[in-house]
């Protein structure tokens, strides 16, 4: 028998933010308050660290790991059924684990992948997807992580990251 009182219990965080807010198909047309204020935090003036520019710089400097991080997420936005639930844990910082959980209407709770053609298969047909609309949400992250490897190299703070001047970079 499991004594549970000895058992420590494993922290799970839980964010959600819709498409169009974590995929925007243009830049805002003015500034807007950044969800939280995290913008106005003490820590978002301290530059990126060196141990977080050596782990993203390498990957967001090739334009081949952008575009496959393209296509990727093409594929998860392909969702199969607008009906469902669909919620993404994220189980462990360390391992950078997610699970993806999908709750039915009897109120169970399903556990339906834990690799990415998992993931391909549950998400290829959503009826509501716009390829043109894809495309421009695109753009405008190619133009986000421009400006992120930009800020990144020259050892620039969050806060002078979301300064920068909005770009957009096509296909």
């Amino acid at each position: 028998m499991v004594e549970w009182n000895l058992v420590q219990l494993p922290q799970i965080e839980i964010a959600a933010i819709d498409n169009g807010l974590a995929f925007p198909f243009k830049h805002p047309d003015s500034w807007r308050a950044y969800p939280y204020h995290w913008a106005w935090l003490a820590q978002a003036k301290v530059p990126f660290s060196q141990e977080i520019r050596e782990l993203v710089l390498p990957q967001l400097s090739d334009m081949n790991f952008v575009q496959d991080l393209c296509d990727d997420l093409y594929v998860l936005f392909k969702v199969s059924s607008l009906d469902d639930l669909y919620v993404l844990f994220k189980v462990s910082s360390q391992d950078d684990l997610y699970v993806l959980f999908k709750v039915s209407s009897q109120d169970d709770l399903y556990v339906l992948f834990s690799s990415q053609d998992d993931l391909y298969v549950l998400f290829k047909q959503d009826k509501g997807f716009d390829r043109h609309l894809f495309e421009k949400q695109m753009s405008v992250m190619r133009g986000q992580i421009l400006n992120l490897t930009q800020a990144l190299k020259d050892g620039r703070s969050p806060v002078q990251l979301v300064q920068m001047p909005a770009v957009i970079v096509e296909r």
